[in-house]
């Protein structure tokens, strides 16, 4: 994980790191609902939500 410390000097890198992961917690998000939108007898398919979650993961 990148050190609040470190970013100080750089708000621009800061901000725009902040905003990647919003949008990639948004990504997740959704997949998230339409998983739970679909009913059915089948396991849910979460695989749209682990690949969010790993590139978010990408980001730090």
């Amino acid at each position: 994980m990148i050190s609040i410390q470190r970013l100080t000097g750089r708000p621009r890198e800061f901000f725009g790191l902040l905003e990647e992961s919003a949008h990639l917690g948004a990504e997740s998000a959704r997949a998230l609902r339409q998983m739970v939108n679909r009913s059915g007898d089948s396991p849910p398919d979460l695989t749209a939500i682990i690949k969010a979650r790993r590139q978010d993961k990408d980001v730090y």
